[in-house]
């Protein structure tokens, strides 16, 4: 009889806008159902009260199974016990293999099998990325989850270095599995042209591009304080309000930076691409990241990138990105100028992004999630 696998998809069932970890977990899970593993059986697992319908990420409705109990309640310390009791009413008789894929594993009964990733320990690297109190539940769940899993999987060398450093407990249990590259999806060329617009904001011709949540480690404040006495180029930024909106917003009043530099909101997957289409580089200002999935799918676009030597970007992409420091307005000035000016750099940033990229595919990813997995089980 093939042992299941329960695959943690809470993240696509309660997110209504797909963030990286979202990405990780669509695409992970559509790649493990791909594989041929005769002992083994990968569910979708989730928590809550109603049958869900995840077709749109191709998944088949048979692979799905839930919990039914409001995930929500797993964040709540009042509904803590009650949370834990009825994740021990799912009895699990034969051994079996559950993957939380965001951090948090439930409290399963001792037969079940243990593995969670974690993307990056920003909450806890960064003051303000998070309120205190929500801080404080994840360090206690994240603990939790550390201490129970028999494998961690670690998207990074340096995500891996950071929960090693905040979780000794962790040792000899880390496994580092780099995410995956979606492939540039065709969009008609004509199409392309025709777009003047995003979200009813009208697009210049030529632009300079930032995603990502507009919070303190995303550090687009120090993007726009370089970008300020640059009179001739222009930015695109997009992503959801995050703890730093307001601040970003006061900004650019203040600074007069309106009308070269667009506030787009969140983007879909299709106006996404678009913007990679259309702009004439990636910029990546941040203090921290645990992967960094933007500057992939830009190079999967031939958008030549420009990111910060933080966190796993200097891992990643140091040889394959123009770089700067991630606190030095003055150099990030001084590379902006050049990545905007020069069209021989950036064209080698772009035939440098594409030998890069060939080190990423989900494929690799769900194989190697798999020989984990296996590891436990088989």
């Amino acid at each position: 009889m093939k042992r299941k696998v329960y695959i943690d998809v809470n993240n696509l069932v309660y997110s209504e806008a797909l963030t990286g970890i979202g990405r990780y977990v669509r695409n992970l899970a559509g790649q493990l159902h791909q594989l041929e593993e005769p002992e083994l059986e990968m569910v979708h697992h989730y928590f809550g009260l109603f049958p869900v319908d995840l077709n749109r990420y191709g998944f088949n409705s048979k692979s799905i199974e839930s919990l039914r109990v409001p995930y929500d309640w797993q964040f709540s310390r009042g509904f803590n016990r009650l949370f834990n009791a009825w994740c021990r009413i799912k009895s699990f008789k034969e051994k079996c293999l559950y993957h939380g894929t965001s951090f948090i594993l439930p409290r399963f009964e001792a037969n079940v099998r243990k593995v969670v990733t974690v993307h990056d320990l920003a909450f806890l690297k960064f003051k303000g990325t998070e309120s205190a109190g929500m801080t404080r539940l994840l360090t206690e769940k994240l603990k939790f989850s550390v201490s129970a899993a028999s494998r961690i999987i670690c998207v990074s060398g340096t995500t891996e270095s950071d929960l090693l450093k905040y979780f000794p407990m962790a040792e000899g249990k880390t496994r580092v599995i780099y995410s995956g590259a979606e492939q540039a999806q065709q969009i008609d060329q004509e199409r392309i042209e025709e777009v003047k617009s995003i979200n009813g904001i009208r697009l210049p011709d030529n632009f300079l591009l930032f995603l990502g949540t507009m919070n303190k480690r995303k550090n687009l404040i120090l993007l726009l304080k370089a970008l300020e006495p640059l009179k001739g180029i222009k930015l695109v930024a997009a992503g959801k309000p995050g703890n730093q909106t307001l601040e970003i917003k006061s900004f650019l009043r203040a600074a007069g930076l309106s009308r070269r530099v667009i506030i787009a909101g969140y983007v879909d997957d299709i106006q996404k691409k678009i913007l990679y289409r259309k702009c004439r580089a990636l910029v990546v200002p941040s203090l921290d990241e645990g992967f960094g999935f933007p500057v992939l799918e830009a190079m999967s676009f031939d958008v030549p990138c420009l990111t910060s030597d933080a966190g796993a970007l200097k891992e990643l992409f140091s040889a394959t990105a123009l770089t700067f420091h991630s606190q030095d307005e003055g150099d990030l000035r001084e590379k902006l100028v050049q990545v905007w000016n020069n069209p021989g750099l950036r064209q080698r940033l772009v035939k440098a992004g594409r030998n890069r990229l060939s080190d990423f595919s989900w494929a690799k990813t769900a194989r190697q999630t798999m020989d984990v997995y296996k590891e436990l089980l088989l």
